[in-house]
């Protein structure tokens, strides 16, 4: 059944080839339980997938190499990639309903495996396409390189003359350096805690009679699937402290990754409120909403009149999550206002019309900051302000100085999903020089007597720049040497008060 595409459907649900993971019940579905198939057999998941055929993303490719992995990158791995699989182009009427014509010629022509589309692609298949097509999603690149944006109908795995997998196992499996164990799971990673991390040195392998097997490695690959991978990982004792001490499993490293990775971000202020698995009924949402409306909001939205400037940055950043979660425009648009406004006060950028000598005085503070002795004071006593970067509490500290730059960039990317980039407007580019300028002396650059009056600066800035780097420089191309070096120094950046695992998030994302 494995091998023959049309005969998948008996595997699903099946223990002996599938490990029949369920959901909880899903209360916005009606309590349905819904089933997530993953591969209990060699290969994995990818032995139950009717044998489709599809390339990674390049982004994802090369997320590894960004994490410290050089030479996995996708342009490295790319060769590879073509070099293991040749695509059949079938016949005419199957090639008018699939639309390949966007697909490059195969470089390889006696790769092992074979990729074939199947007589099944009818009118049907061409009608999809043209749909979206129409709605400006049509494929406009061969997927098989790293760049699938668009509708696009995927190969086979399969030998055109057979219509089943062309065995690929079969060329290595006399290898002297390959050994395949078969009903045998990993139980648990075996680390050497010796030195100042934990390395991963071997595994406790489990049999399907019970027996448990130690083997000893000089490096051990996990790649057990998005479900049983973070699995092993807490059994081995990397995860939440609090999960793995109520399991009583020995903290290796306290790591609460799997459980927390999207808690802190307020990208999914709207999901939330859909939340499939938060057990929500329709009156506890209308509790939730009446609290926020009531209480928060109020609290929020009206800024920080003559506080620091990371105040106002980070209660708008807050506003905006909240008004989304309502769905109340008119508060997202006022929140949008006050952020703007008081982004231009709080990084100095030159040749702006509301920067001069002096920066930029936010509306709310207008009645505060009277002369410039008085912004001065406001900026921490630096009295030379013109210059692009600066921001209003440098000469306090970086860490606060980081919380501002922080809320700037998450402000602007949720605007950015909403619809409006703000990468690409007037606060974007406050943003990027003030990333710029920050990073540089966190990094250890000389400081100029100009700057804080030439005392010491407190320079640790926090995971601050992730996000607002991948935007600035991965996402608009913009040079960012300074903010790129302190960033892949800091990766993977962890959580702390208003940042929350945005390597994870936000690399090349």
């Amino acid at each position: 059944m494995i091998k023959a595409p049309g005969m998948l459907a008996p595997l699903y649900g099946n223990p002996k080839n599938d490990w029949n993971f369920h959901t909880v019940p899903q209360p916005k579905r009606h309590n349905r339980i819904i089933a997530q198939p993953r591969g209990k057999l060699l290969g994995g998941s990818s032995g139950i997938n009717f044998m489709m055929f599809v390339f990674p993303n390049r982004k994802g490719i090369d997320a590894w190499a960004d994490l410290g992995n050089e030479g996995w990158g996708y342009d490295s791995l790319a060769p590879c990639f073509q070099k293991f699989t040749t695509v059949h182009p079938p016949k005419q009427s199957i090639q008018d309903a699939v639309n390949i014509s966007y697909h490059d010629p195969p470089q390889v022509e006696n790769s092992p495996i074979q990729a074939h589309y199947g007589d099944g692609y009818n009118e049907t298949s061409a009608n999809w396409l043209k749909t979206f097509a129409n709605l400006g999603l049509q494929m406009t690149s061969d997927p098989r390189r790293g760049e699938a944006m668009g509708a696009f109908q995927m190969p086979g795995s399969i030998e055109p003359k057979q219509l089943c997998d062309w065995d690929y196992s079969s060329n290595i499996a006399s290898r002297q350096n390959l050994t395949v164990i078969t009903d045998t799971v990993v139980k648990k990673i075996i680390f050497d805690q010796s030195g100042q991390e934990p390395v991963a040195q071997g595994v406790i392998a489990l049999s399907e009679d019970g027996s448990e097997t130690v083997y000893h490695a000089g490096e051990v690959l996990l790649a057990a699937g998005s479900l049983i991978t973070p699995q092993i990982l807490e059994l081995s004792g990397i995860g939440s402290k609090s999960l793995l001490d109520s399991h009583a499993i020995p903290v290796v490293l306290d790591n609460p990754m799997w459980e927390s990775t999207f808690k802190t971000t307020v990208w999914h202020a709207r999901v939330l409120r859909f939340n499939t698995d938060a057990g929500w009924a329709d009156a506890d949402i209308a509790k939730f909403e009446g609290m926020l409306r009531d209480i928060y909001l109020p609290q929020v939205i009206v800024g920080a009149p003559g506080y620091n400037g990371n105040w106002e940055l980070v209660m708008m950043e807050a506003a905006m999550g909240i008004s989304i979660f309502l769905d109340d425009h008119e508060s997202y648009d006022e929140a949008i206002v006050r952020f703007l406004d008081r982004a231009a006060a709080y990084i100095y950028l030159e040749s702006t019309a509301s920067d001069g000598d002096m920066p930029h005085t936010a509306a709310v503070d207008a009645k505060w900051l009277k002369t410039n002795e008085d912004i001065i004071e406001f900026w921490n006593n630096q009295s030379i302000l013109n210059v692009s970067g600066l921001s209003q509490e440098t000469c306090r500290d970086f860490e606060h100085t980081g919380y501002g730059v922080a809320a700037m960039s998450h402000v602007a990317e949720t605007s950015r999903i909403q619809g409006r980039d703000l990468f690409k407007e007037d606060s974007g580019t406050r943003l990027r020089y003030g990333l710029e300028f920050h990073s540089k002396y966190t990094l250890g650059a000389l400081q100029p007597e100009w700057l804080c009056n030439n005392e010491t600066l407190s320079t640790y800035l926090g995971p601050a720049t992730e996000i607002g780097f991948n935007a600035l420089s991965h996402r608009l191309g913009y040079a960012m040497p300074s903010t790129e070096e302190l960033t892949e120094k800091q990766r993977p950046s962890g959580a702390l008060l208003f940042y929350g695992w945005e390597t994870l998030t936000h690399l090349r994302n």
